[in-house]
């Protein structure tokens, strides 16, 4: 079966300030607008909806994921697993997914979901993402299979997103 995942690094979030947590750290002004342009985006080039987005229970995730999940109509699941996650947490859980979603999101942190990134994409397409995807870097790939069947090497690179890339295309 044809699948579609999205990795999503959360936008660009405060500095954390005395006496607040990690996890309670919003999106700055700049972050709050990248998401509302990559919405624009996603809406303009009609990309294939996740149908089921998985997040990171932070409020920087939250507000990163909120307008996605609004635009696709997908379902949502906040895991506390996924919070500062490495690579092969945030694919056990992605190896999780009911097997009825074709497309799936993960909205997550760095380094985890850059990681991630590369060990899933394809060895020739190791070059099409960066080795630190950037604040709201968003990467789509595609695999046959299950979601169990995720592994090294299993997904071509099918789109990579960044703020600056939006940003050159006005």
């Amino acid at each position: 079966m044809h699948r579609t995942l999205w990795l999503i690094r959360h936008a660009e979030a405060a500095n954390p300030v005395f006496g607040q947590s990690d996890d309670q750290r919003p999106l700055t002004p700049t972050g709050a607008a990248d998401v509302i342009n990559l919405v624009s985006y996603l809406a303009k080039e009609s990309a294939t909806p996740a149908q089921w987005l998985w997040l990171s229970p932070a409020l920087r995730t939250r507000q990163t994921a909120q307008p996605i999940a609004q635009l696709w109509d997908c379902e949502s699941m906040e895991d506390s697993a996924l919070y500062l996650a490495d690579p092969f947490a945030l694919l056990h859980c992605l190896q999780t997914t009911p097997a009825d979603y074709q497309h799936l999101a993960l909205v997550g942190h760095n380094p985890g979901i850059s990681q991630l990134a590369h060990y899933l994409a394809a060895p020739s397409d190791q070059d099409a993402v960066e080795v630190d995807i950037p604040p709201l870097g968003t990467v789509q790939l595609a695999f046959q299979g299950n979601w169990q069947d995720l592994r090294l090497g299993a997904c071509g690179v099918k789109s990579y997103i960044t703020p600056s890339r939006l940003a050159a295309d006005r």
